[in-house]
This record gives structure tokens, sequence and C-alpha cells, in this order.
């Protein structure tokens, strides 16, 4: 009799240090993905307006390029 209850308290505390870490590596997964982000959505942000600049100064760049192949191309501006 005794062996028996031995038996399943040891099941019963196996599967509770079973279901403890898993229930831990829940916790550990949300926090991560609660901390990534909050930190990536910041970073997103300032990558997407460096880009945005970025742009904008290659379409500026585009027009001065342009503006000055129509001089080259032009013989009355020679």
């Amino acid at each position: 009799m005794l062996d028996k209850l031995q038996r399943y308290a040891m099941i019963i505390g196996v599967v509770s240090a079973i279901g403890g870490g898993f229930y831990a590596w829940g916790e550990f997964n949300t926090r991560l993905n609660a901390i990534s982000q909050a930190v990536g959505s910041d970073n997103v942000e300032r990558l997407q307006q460096q880009v945005n600049i970025l742009d904008k100064k290659l379409e500026v760049l585009e027009a001065k390029l342009d503006e000055f192949r129509s001089g080259l191309d032009n013989p009355l501006g020679r």
C-alpha cells in the first residue's frame, strides 16, 4: 500500500514539475515577445523615416541628373 502511494506521489510530482516548466516557458516567451515588439517598433519607425528621407534625396538627385542630361542633349545649351 505504501509502495503505491509513493508511486502516485512521484507521478503527481513529475507531472507538476513538467507542467510548471511549460508554464514558465510560456511566461518567458510572452515577456520576450512584449519586449521585442516594444523595442522593434521604435527601430522600425526610425528606419522607415530614414528610408523616406533617402527616397526624397534620391528623387532630387535623379531630377538633377535628368536636368544635366537634357542640358547635354540640347545643342543650344552648349
